[in-house]
């Protein structure tokens, strides 16, 4: 008996310890069928890591078919096709017809109405210029436009 209580104390802890965690992408799909120039800024980090800097991380790209995939095959965008101001926190891709980028990946974001998401979204400000006209989208607009798809969040372009 007293195994059997020593085994249940023991699994009971385990799985208090354990935690669930979730990886959440934020994309841009361009469905138009010219390029889209996308420019995004970070905000400031307030981390122990890098007080009052940028963390801009390099822009990656997929074909947007392959978005449904689990295990996302992202690669980095050429020199050529993207430009990064690590002073001002911005980038600027081009993105062509039928490509997806990421902006941003978090850990468990807890939809557009958690206080903690919005801390944990680090995008400041997205503008979209394409052949169907601007988009533009400060702050928390930035955030909440973005849609919940199964796997990640999107803006499409079309």
């Amino acid at each position: 008996m007293k195994k059997v209580v020593t085994t249940l104390v023991f699994c009971c802890a385990v799985l208090l310890l354990s935690a669930c965690s979730s990886l959440d992408e934020f994309v841009i799909i361009n469905r138009s069928d010219a390029p889209l120039e996308v420019v995004y800024a970070v905000k400031l980090s307030v981390t122990d890591k890098a007080p009052g800097k940028y963390q801009v991380e390099e822009p990656q790209v997929m074909g947007a078919s392959e978005l449904e995939k689990n295990d996302r095959p992202w690669r980095r965008t050429s020199k050529e096709r993207c430009l990064i101001d690590h002073q001002a926190g911005k980038v600027m891709v081009r993105l062509a017809p039928g490509e997806a980028l990421l902006v941003e990946r978090t850990t468990n974001y807890q939809g557009h109405s958690s206080e903690y998401s919005d801390q944990k979204f680090n995008i400041a400000s997205i503008n979209l210029n394409g052949v169907r006209g601007s988009i533009n989208l400060e702050g928390r607009q930035a955030q909440t436009q973005f849609q919940s798809k199964q796997y990640y969040y999107e803006i499409v372009y079309q």
